[in-house]
């Protein structure tokens, strides 16, 4: 039955799988609150919003129809031919290409600080967009009109290259700054499949077909084009290279990925602590110089002393409703003022600390635990990372998971790809909590139900480090 079955199998999911697609990049035309109008405007089409409840409920029918699609290639791997997987990919590419930027308008925030780089040749860390929108691209910026530019200075580079190239097209911009990002999703899976078959962590197939049309992974690329692809690329990127041998060469990968986001950084410093362990304190000091001083050449162009990182700070100073440091932060002020305390102000540099503690902890646990073992190394690294996108960052969103789970696609670990697919899949339906945006209660109840089952997960991998050999299968 099954050799008969598989192939046909394949195609249907296929199937599932492109017709999903196609439906998401049809609804996000027509998407209430969240197509942007000044984008339909650029194509002359009329608005013809679904109704709200009705286009939440058709998302999370065609992500149903996605993930079933989605699992059950992923089973079928091993029978999928090569020309079927590539037409897929050149499909749901084509459907983020003519999708509108619906579930995220993070484009247009990236194209607004390049477009004043390049053509009002302002410094995007010193200037706010709001002054420059006679642009009618930086006017697009509608999220952060006041907000200098929080972005890393290897994505920002990249980006002024992909306005200039555009000529001031924004709907060519936007499809550049898609492409650069699905390419970068494709360099990722390229490099994992090099790197299960240098460390001999599972199978190839399986692991780049789980990496390669998770569907969150490609919502984030493909469609909402989010700068995380590119900077998890170059970070894998730097990881191949130093399983070939290219330290130096590594840590200059490297800093340009931490320059894209600075959300790597604890990764980061794991990667520091395994270089230690496998070539002892003159490799660690090298490379650390290679590091910093290629960070340095990066920075320069746009380098204005601290002010430099102002967009940075005022970012990461906005508490999302939902966040942890904001939940910290909201009954911190309601015991100060229940005590009477005139120390209010207090409130949220103690809610940075308490919610920064579990992070720092987990690294210096990690630490002291490290061994010259790259697979290990990894397996920190995406829990660690898995805890700072929810408790060590301000803000929940959904492409902060895209860190892990391309990391977990290195691994062949029954509970990191419960964690990855757990938080895929929380994801995947968190995009429907706007609908509940009028009812804070009742979205943080919908986000504790999205991300409860990884959550779950994730405690219990912790709770099993401190067992006496909690590596050994990767030994």
């Amino acid at each position: 039955m099954s050799d008969k079955a598989q192939p046909a199998g394949t195609t249907i999911y296929s199937i599932l799988t492109m017709a999903g697609y196609i439906g998401l990049a049809m609804l996000s035309w027509a998407f209430p609150g969240k197509t942007p109008p000044q984008w339909i405007a650029l194509f002359g089409f009329p608005e013809l919003p679904v109704p709200s409840l009705v286009a939440y409920c058709l998302l999370l029918a065609i992500f149903a129809l996605i993930w079933v699609g989605y699992w059950g290639l992923v089973h079928c791997c091993s029978n999928l031919p090569k020309w079927q997987k590539a037409l897929l990919v050149i499909v749901l590419v084509l459907c983020g290409l003519a999708s509108a930027p619906a579930l995220s308008r993070d484009p247009f925030l990236y194209l607004s600080y390049g477009q004043m780089a390049l053509i009002w040749k302002v410094n995007p860390y010193l200037h706010i967009p709001r002054h420059f929108y006679h642009d009618p691209i930086v006017a697009l910026n509608t999220d952060w009109p006041d907000m200098p530019s929080p972005y890393g200075p290897s994505w920002l580079s990249i980006i002024v290259l992909l306005a200039w190239i555009s000529g001031g097209n924004p709907v060519i911009a936007v499809s550049l700054i898609r492409l650069v990002s699905v390419g970068a999703h494709l360099t990722g899976v390229a490099l994992i499949g090099r790197m299960v078959e240098r460390w001999g962590s599972g199978n190839k197939d399986w692991a780049t077909t789980w990496v390669l049309l998770n569907p969150l992974l490609l919502i984030e690329s493909a469609f909402n084009g989010h700068s995380d692809a590119p900077m998890m690329a170059l970070f894998l990127f730097g990881l191949w290279l130093d399983s070939k041998g290219h330290q130096r060469w590594a840590w200059v990968v490297v800093a340009a990925s931490t320059l894209v986001k600075y959300s790597l950084l604890p990764a980061v410093g794991l990667y520091m602590v395994y270089t230690f362990r496998k070539g002892g304190l003159r490799l660690l000091l090298s490379s650390a110089l290679v590091f910093f001083v290629t960070c340095g050449l990066l920075f320069a162009p746009y380098w204005a002393g601290r002010a430099t990182f102002y967009g940075l700070m005022f970012e990461t100073s906005r508490y999302d409703t939902l966040s942890v440091p904001y939940i910290v932060r909201t009954l911190l002020e309601r015991f100060l003022e229940i005590t009477c305390s005139h120390a209010s102000y207090l409130a949220s540099p103690l809610a940075q600390f308490l919610t920064l503690a579990p992070v720092v902890f987990l690294f210096i646990a990690f630490a002291f635990r490290q061994k010259p073992c790259f697979l290990q190394f990894v397996r920190q690294s995406v829990l660690l990372l898995v805890v700072w996108a929810v408790i060590g960052s301000t803000h929940l969103r959904q492409w902060y998971f895209v860190w892990p789970i391309m990391l977990s696609g290195l691994l062949s670990l029954p509970s990191v790809n419960a964690l990855a697919l757990g938080l895929s899949m929380g994801a995947s339906i968190y995009y429907a909590s706007p609908v509940l945006a009028h009812w804070p209660l009742w979205r943080a109840i919908f986000a504790l139900a999205c991300f409860a089952w990884p959550g779950w997960i994730l405690m219990q991998i912790l709770l099993n480090e401190w067992k006496e050999k909690p590596d050994k299968e990767l030994e």
